[in-house]
């Protein structure tokens, strides 16, 4: 709709353009001034009486008379002028026509031979003149066609340009939506991380806290010495239990500074923590010969992210430690025939369907974002993410990067 407006107004212009040309043609061949062919037409009648001799003498001077008037019209008129401008020198010979006439009429009754030399004059300046007629017309014709051609050129470039406008402004408009869409995405996880921060500190790091701080009233409200000690005991053990828990919160939290630790030092301790605080077995494959020097820091810790979401979403959802297999989470890490890096997070959990083909939108209206969040991290840069999964038969998760990005 917004290139509707543009187009109207060059159809209107290209309809404008072709009217005033028709208008100027018209104006050069119209019937208010005599045409060439109305003078050479003139002349045929006259010549062909001159020849033959039959011809009544007061007739044949009126319409010499009339020839020289029509000539001297054509001559005057609007065409005449563009061909004195353009031949002026054959224009100039073509005006001696009237003084020829004037001669031939002075001669009607005398010497036959001089008034066939005056004729074949006149048929030499009216050749003369259907020359320049044609020639100056062939490049009247060239220059419309030209003009035409050029406009034609001239409209298609700003269609052209019209139309990668629209199409700029359209992809402009919808990485604006995108963009806007993504900032609220991003919003609701940046809520949802913050409620689950509260509710883990809530019921972590608060329930410890109080259960301290009973146990300290029960040492003060003791009066038995081994009673006591045992408390004391109870009390350091609880706190380091408490930091434990307070480091792993940070862990999970603070990104690692992979300007200093390798992506498979930091792959290691991700899939350790989660062993330790799962009670899930995690198996992790590093490649003897993995590359991931293409990888800079920023691309090594969405690597590391997505890593650390799947294993949340295993011990969230995928009920791995009632499974069957003895390995229930593996991550391999390698590269690709091709040099790409591989990422593949696998377990033999319960699984979901994945039947629709849009599923990770109907998962993501559903408040889970952590598919989705792994494929926006994953495309962020430049990678592609591959789900696969089957009700009862477990979860694939494929991260593959090219090398030459």
């Amino acid at each position: 709709m917004r290139l509707v407006k543009p187009f109207l107004l060059i159809f209107v212009l290209t309809l404008a353009v072709s009217c005033a040309a028709s208008c100027a043609a018209s104006s050069t061949g119209g019937s208010s001034h005599p045409s060439v062919s109305d003078v050479t037409s003139a002349w045929f009648q006259i010549r062909t009486k001159l020849l033959t001799q039959d011809y009544n003498l007061p007739d044949l001077e009126t319409q010499l008379n009339g020839f020289k008037d029509i000539t001297n019209r054509f001559i005057h008129s609007p065409i005449g002028d563009l061909f004195l401008t353009h031949r002026t020198f054959e224009m100039d010979k073509i005006a001696e026509i009237e003084s020829s006439v004037d001669e031939l009429i002075l001669l009607l009754n005398s010497n036959d031979d001089l008034q066939i030399m005056i004729i074949m004059d006149i048929d030499q300046k009216l050749e003369l003149l259907q020359s320049v007629d044609t020639d100056l017309s062939d490049t009247s014709h060239l220059n419309y066609f030209l003009l035409f051609f050029f406009f034609s050129v001239v409209t298609l470039i700003i269609i052209l340009a019209l139309g990668f406008i629209y199409s700029s402004l359209e992809k402009a408009e919808k990485r604006e939506q995108q963009s806007l869409a993504f900032s609220r995405e991003t919003m609701i996880i940046q809520e949802q991380e913050r409620s689950r921060i509260a509710r883990e500190l809530h019921d972590t790091i608060a329930q410890d806290l109080w259960r301290l701080s009973f146990q300290t009233e029960s040492i003060i409200k003791t009066e038995n010495q081994t009673e006591r000690n045992r408390l004391c005991g109870e009390v350091v053990n609880e706190q380091k239990n408490m930091i434990k828990r307070i480091k792993n919160i940070c862990d999970n939290l603070a990104p690692p500074d992979f300007k200093y630790h390798r992506l498979d030092n930091a792959l290691q301790n991700l899939c350790y923590n989660f062993e330790q605080r799962t009670n899930i077995e995690c198996q992790l494959i590093l490649h003897p010969e993995l590359q991931f020097g293409f990888l800079n820091t920023d691309k090594q810790l969405q690597v590391f992210r997505i890593t650390q979401e799947a294993l949340a979403n295993i011990e969230k959802h995928s009920r791995a430690s009632d499974a069957s297999a003895s390995v229930e989470v593996s991550v391999l890490v390698r590269n690709t025939t091709e040099g790409n890096f591989l990422l593949c997070v696998s377990d033999n959990g319960c699984g979901f369907s994945m039947q629709n083909h849009d599923f990770l939108r109907q998962i993501r209206t559903k408040g889970h974002f952590g598919l989705w969040n792994m494929t926006e991290r994953a495309a962020s840069i430049g990678g592609e993410l591959i789900i696969d999964s089957e009700v009862g038969e477990g979860t694939v998760i494929t991260l593959r990067i090219g090398g030459d990005l």
